[in-house]
């Protein structure tokens, strides 16, 4: 079950800016220091240094880029609208794509995201339609038919891109980052631990725990039976033989 409810699909980025083919230089304090100043010291600073970042030593291209991973890493979160964070001020897209753009002069990420790779990626997939996670909304509904309580886990995630069209359940906007994989995980386990609490209702309880091992049914086949009632309900379709043990394992 934790499986399946940390489970989520891969899909490709629609929603970021482009990234340019060549990095042209740019003048780091003139172009980059007051970009950081603005969106970015105030989390990460020597005082305050929001996910274990402080950006405050990185006072020009140099010394940037002698920690590239820490950029490759802000520049995926910058790419993935997970940087800043959603209720703080927002770089425009001309921003963004400078700070991206800076950063790849000298510490190039494994995120392509321009027109050329966006087009390749969807020819790819059978019919052009890309695979698409579930938005926060449709996550937080299903938790709620999976285990019979509100509880809105998705709360906790970054927010859904919306993509050109506006709609939070474009496939092309809904990918997948390292933070929001950690956000599942995180999520998997706050859902299971309130619906198998010693004090969750028993109807919460019945509704996973619908075998148990005893005398005649070994821990196996209990789990068996749990997974594979779990599975029927998460996938909205009978679950395979081969599913279950996968699963299982």
């Amino acid at each position: 079950m934790f499986a399946l409810l940390a489970w989520v699909s891969p899909c490709a980025s629609g929603d970021a800016p482009p990234q340019p083919t060549a990095a042209p230089t740019i003048n780091f304090q003139a172009g980059i220091k007051p970009l950081l100043n603005t969106y970015c010291i105030d989390c990460h600073n020597a005082d305050k240094q929001k996910g274990d970042l402080d950006l405050s030593p990185f006072t020009s291209t140099e010394k940037a880029a002698s920690d590239k991973e820490v950029w490759s890493n802000v520049a995926e979160r910058l790419q993935g609208n997970e940087m800043p964070p959603p209720k703080s001020k927002q770089p425009t897209d001309a921003e963004r794509v400078k700070l991206m753009t800076w950063i790849r002069s000298f510490a190039p990420t494994e995120i392509d995201c321009s027109d050329a790779a966006r087009e390749k990626a969807m020819n790819q997939v059978h019919g052009g339609v890309m695979s698409r996670r579930m938005n926060r909304a449709e996550y937080n509904h299903t938790v709620r038919d999976l285990i019979g309580l509100d509880l809105n886990p998705a709360d906790a995630f970054p927010a859904d891109g919306a993509g050109g069209e506006g709609f939070d359940n474009n496939g092309d906007a809904l990918f997948i980052s390292p933070m929001l994989l950690e956000k599942y995980l995180a999520a998997a386990e706050k859902v299971l631990d309130a619906a198998l609490a010693p004090n969750a209702s028993r109807e919460v309880r019945r509704k996973i725990l619908v075998a148990q091992p005893g005398p005649q049914v070994s821990a196996r086949d209990a789990a068996k039976t749990v997974i594979a009632d779990f599975a029927h309900r998460a996938f909205r379709r009978p679950v395979t033989e081969v599913e279950v043990n996968r699963l299982l394992t």
